[in-house]
């Protein structure tokens, strides 16, 4: 879980000034839809590796490349922030930036390389399924879009240390020259220490200056619901 339920992004002071504020809360809800895309995305791979489900390839990569857009929103906000040493805490996260330029640019990028490559204009995602009856693993490769190229390339990992069923989520695009790969797994586990280190920072600070916590559970996400009943 990328947030705890006692994180200080949702018990904010009162006293913050209200446009940080309002950037640390949008920090806050990014990183949670963040997590629902990863959590989604593993549930899918794993009930696709399980055949448990009609094949939604859309469904997936949807996921896939909410992850990235989010992640590369989580560090634009950040960057809202001020910085002693201009965000160096998000620089395990940067190359998220050249897929989200990818997914931002596609009509462009299909003239510059993605048919000259032979490219799935949305990438492929390949994952490992470590089989729990069988301890076997699968490799399963998933291409977006008319497959129009014969051949597809990928790493063979190391088995022996996979711990999840579903391991070594791995997107791949291409950004203007040349393919392009990131392991989302990785992703997932490089925003886990950034946030920790995010809110470490934001604790230490509040805290010199004597600031209170304040639980925003009954200020935050809210739903309207407006009625216009028919009169008889």
């Amino acid at each position: 879980m990328l947030l705890k339920p006692e994180s200080i992004l949702k018990f904010l002071p009162k006293e913050i000034e209200l446009k940080q504020r309002l950037i640390f809360d949008s920090i806050r809800f990014t990183i949670e839809m963040i997590e629902c895309s990863f959590f989604e995305l593993n549930m899918n791979l794993e009930k696709l590796a399980l055949r448990r489900t009609k094949r939604n390839l859309p469904q997936i990569f949807l996921y896939a490349w909410s992850i990235i857009d989010n992640v590369k929103r989580f560090i634009a906000l950040n960057k809202k922030l001020p910085s002693k040493d201009e965000h160096s805490y998000l620089n395990s996260l940067r190359k998220v930036v050249e897929f989200r330029n990818t997914f931002q640019h596609l009509d462009e990028r299909i003239d510059e390389v993605l048919f000259l490559q032979q490219a799935p204009f949305y990438g492929a995602l390949v994952w490992e399924y470590k089989n729990q009856a069988t301890n076997g693993v699968e490799i399963f490769i998933a291409l977006s879009g008319i497959r129009y190229s014969k051949t597809h390339e990928f790493k063979v990992t190391e088995y022996k240390n996979l711990e999840h069923p579903i391991n070594n989520i791995r997107l791949e695009s291409v950004n203007k020259k040349n393919k392009i790969i990131i392991n989302l797994n990785e992703l997932y586990r490089a925003l886990f220490s950034v946030i920790e280190f995010l809110e470490k920072d934001l604790k230490n600070q509040l805290s010199s200056m004597n600031l209170n916590s304040f639980d925003w559970k009954d200020h935050r996400d809210n739903l309207l619901i407006i009625k216009n009943e028919k009169k008889n």
